[in-house]
């Protein structure tokens, strides 16, 4: 099913997000790699997918109501055998209740490096990129960088380089660099869901699992519907000649004009005179008396004929 269409549908059961199947069914439409899965609607179905993909295998309540499936104790990791498969299916399925509303099927991979990818809506700047550590490093290290949409290629080759843990994604420990096509597409492609589906306001990806072998893979995914805020009335265009006075002046006058050396009072005027400015220039500062040489005057209101004030 193509993206719009499922957002479509999504909309139209009045649900403001996307099962993890549906947001990975999106993403991988847009270049991102994720991982290969299968939906079981009963026990048996999860142990025929299972066998097919090949143990060991996670398994995952799924449902639109599931989108925190962690915190709910909805995973089920390392499932090595049919036994173990069967058990997990019918533990989620009494802890989801009704809000479940099938079980997915991954294979269990391994890696120990993971970021994280993702896209929100600012109202000024309008799709946002996201890349950064993934898994329980995103909040704890807060190491992210950030790009508005459209990205290029360029673009976010930049991005992985300004990660502050960029070693991460070299060799690590024995295990291979990272592949940076993989991210790169993803990071594009978010661009591209930021530009092409209005109705999608936030996609978080986490984690991008690394292999020891440098392959990348989504193996978890979010998309959340909603309206985006409208974007803010830009200021209406200034006509240069109408703040050509305080770039061009004919003169200029000193409020709080010192005669102390150091002062900001001093040192403005000073620099001002001493670079040459040909027309009137006036001190002033409620003391009166004189600076330089110069009348100072108590009050801007003193100052003769027109003149153009800086504090």
């Amino acid at each position: 099913m193509e993206a719009a269409e499922l957002i479509r549908k999504a909309k139209a059961e009045g649900r403001n997000a996307l099962t993890e199947a549906e947001s990975k069914e999106v993403l991988k439409g847009y270049g991102v790699p994720v991982v290969p899965e299968s939906i079981a609607a009963t026990p048996d179905e999860a142990v025929a997918a299972a066998e097919k993909i090949g143990f060991p295998v996670v398994l995952k309540g799924l449902g639109t109501k599931l989108t925190h499936k962690t915190e709910r104790g909805l995973v089920r990791l390392n499932l090595n055998d049919p036994g173990a498969v069967r058990r997990a299916a019918a533990q989620v399925a009494s802890t989801a209740g009704a809000d479940l509303e099938g079980i997915l099927i991954q294979p269990m991979l391994s890696g120990r490096r993971e970021f994280v990818a993702g896209l929100f809506h600012d109202a000024q700047f309008g799709p946002v990129v996201m890349f950064g550590l993934g898994g329980i490093f995103t909040e704890a290290l807060d190491d992210v960088v950030f790009r508005i949409a459209p990205l290029d290629q360029r673009h976010a080759g930049e991005m992985l380089e300004e990660l502050r843990a960029k070693k991460l994604l070299g060799p690590f420990r024995g295990e291979q660099a990272v592949s940076s096509e993989p991210l790169v597409q993803t990071l594009v492609g978010l661009s591209r869901i930021g530009l092409e589906l209005p109705d999608v306001t936030e996609v978080d990806i986490n984690p991008l699992l690394v292999s020891p072998e440098g392959r990348v893979t989504a193996v978890d995914a979010l998309i959340i519907l909603g309206t985006r805020p409208p974007a803010k009335t830009p200021y209406p265009p200034i006509d240069p000649r109408a703040i050509a006075m305080f770039f061009y002046p004919r003169s200029i006058a000193f409020v709080g004009a010192s005669g102390t050396l150091g002062k900001w009072g001093y040192r403005l005027f000073c620099n001002v005179a001493a670079g040459g400015f040909e027309g009137p220039i006036y001190l002033v500062n409620p003391k009166g008396g004189e600076i330089a040489g110069r009348t100072v005057f108590k009050s801007v209101a003193e100052i003769p004929g027109p003149s153009i004030w800086l504090s």
